[in-house]
């Protein structure tokens, strides 16, 4: 599941509350399905206790295949 309510607090795997912050739909990396398109997201999220901004980016799957911390 890729988050994507800005409104609902997430919990990490590690157990750390987050919100997302911005989503972006990487256009350039359509693949199709089937006949259904599909592309990679870049999710940005914030930690809330320590205010650690990180973006992610999930594969066509919306498995994680990136981490960059800001």
């Amino acid at each position: 599941m890729i988050p994507t309510n800005p409104f609902k607090t997430y919990t990490s795997p590690k157990g750390l509350e987050y919100r997302v912050t911005g989503l972006e739909k990487l256009e350039d990396t359509i693949k199709f399905i089937g006949r259904d398109p599909h592309w990679c997201w870049e999710v940005s999220i914030q930690y809330i206790e320590s205010k650690k901004r990180v973006k992610i980016t999930y594969s066509h799957e919306k498995k994680v295949i990136k981490v960059l911390n800001n």
